[in-house]
């Protein structure tokens, strides 16, 4: 921080995420590597239903081509609750009611389908970082995370670390350095000792549960 240096790569958690964020990271050179997550549609939680993935999206000419091959009537730009630019597509009820895949497509008895994504940048990004994150390689470089998790769940239930003992900036990070410290020396000893690092939480009626089964 002190030398302004902007790192290559940031691991975050899920809260971080999102495509724009990812977008807006890289036009600064820097790779926001996280959880994106899934879409939410049933379509997309079903391997036999028709989702986004299932559609041809012709972007200059401004319509959707359904597995069936029927082209949507309606195309608009707009944007989301959160101010977030989206695309709205309508496809034709008399293609949507006779066609023999319509219950792959929606569940309404009367609309024809109809879908939301995002612009073409955020779109293309967004299948790529998706279909990414499923491979392997990713989920062994993101492990990274999980030992910064790890050590802020260990300063936050040994050492207080989100509450602020002195007020300033520069008493806080004093406080900051010397929780670092005691953690490191903490973490030094549990290794010459012996002692494996602790597993996922567990509640205390599941310990107990744990124990009294043992005894038995």
């Amino acid at each position: 921080m002190a030398a302004r240096l902007k790192p290559d790569e940031e691991l975050v958690d899920a809260a971080y995420v999102s495509v724009d964020h990812v977008l807006t990271a890289a036009q600064h050179g820097i790779k926001l590597t996280g959880p994106l997550p899934p879409d939410s549609g049933w379509q997309a939680r079903d391997p036999d239903a028709f989702d986004i993935r299932n559609f041809t999206i012709d972007w200059d000419h401004r319509h959707v081509t359904c597995p069936d091959g029927k082209q949507s009537r309606y195309w608009r730009e707009t944007h989301s609750r959160d101010q977030l630019p989206i695309i709205q597509v309508t496809f034709r009820l008399p293609d949507c009611t006779p066609c023999p895949d319509r219950a792959r497509c929606t569940r309404s008895e009367r609309n024809a389908r109809a879908m939301t994504f995002r612009p073409r940048e955020q779109f293309e990004a967004q299948q790529h970082i998706r279909a990414d994150q499923a491979t392997d390689s990713w989920k062994e470089h993101y492990a990274l995370r999980a030992g910064v998790e790890g050590t802020m769940a260990q300063e936050s239930s040994h050492c207080d670390v989100h509450r602020a003992r002195y007020r300033g900036l520069a008493r806080t990070h004093l406080q900051h350095v010397l929780t670092a410290t005691a953690l490191n020396l903490v973490r030094t000893d549990a290794w010459l000792s012996g002692i494996p690092p602790a597993g996922a939480w567990t509640s205390r009626l599941t310990r107990l549960h744990g124990t009294l089964t043992a005894a038995m």
